[in-house]
């Protein structure tokens, strides 16, 4: 089945698309842009029939991956973010969720794609268990990295009981999935969520 979107950070990168081709080199229009963009996907809620009145199909996929660990209570555990397929990509947003009786947020780092930075993602939910990301290419040339080379990490504390257990994954509430690439063509998000066990 299609899906359709239309969200502030598409809106933004035909933006930026038409700006690079219509030789625009004003960076605070581009900084002013891309600020109110961020801003308005970490706000975002998911709209009742987005599906049936957006207007950007869906086509190919990439592969998301969170890596599964082991950890004592108390510790602190970072998770690598993996990409398959990610090629020529010019955005990205999505949600990703756990369960926070099991983990606490606590930082970000190790970012691995041009201009990826703490700026890029919400954490004022981090305490219900999700963290907000949105991410794009300035230069609108494509990003392109190695299969399962880490595109950042997220570390946590294992406040868990012993036992205990959560899924790190990817949803669509509040930021819904949208991943684009070169080519205005939305690719479909296939995850392998890792688990985090407290032992």
């Amino acid at each position: 089945m299609t899906r359709y979107f239309k969200s502030p950070l598409f809106l933004l990168f035909l933006f930026l698309f038409a700006a690079q081709w219509s030789g625009c080199s004003d960076d605070k229009v581009r900084d002013a842009a891309k600020e109110q963009a961020l801003e308005a996907t970490k706000k975002s809620e998911p709209e009742v029939g987005a599906a049936k009145n957006n207007i950007f199909p869906v086509e190919g996929s990439i592969e998301m991956l969170t890596e599964g660990k082991e950890v004592s209570k108390g510790e602190e555990v970072c998770i690598p973010i993996r990409a398959k397929g990610f090629k020529e990509i010019v955005s990205m947003q999505y949600t990703l969720q756990w369960d926070p009786a099991v983990l606490k947020f606590k930082s970000l780092r190790n970012f691995g794609l041009p201009g990826l930075s703490n700026q890029n993602f919400g954490t004022h939910i981090t305490d219900k268990g999700k963290l907000t990301h949105a991410w794009f290419d300035i230069n609108v040339k494509g990003i392109t990295r190695p299969d399962d080379k880490p595109l950042y990490e997220v570390c946590f504390e294992a406040i868990g009981a012993p036992g205990s257990k959560t899924t790190i994954q990817f949803v669509e509430d509040p930021t819904i999935i949208e991943i684009a690439n070169i080519n205005s063509a939305f690719l479909e998000l296939k995850q392998v969520p890792g688990m985090v066990k407290i032992k």
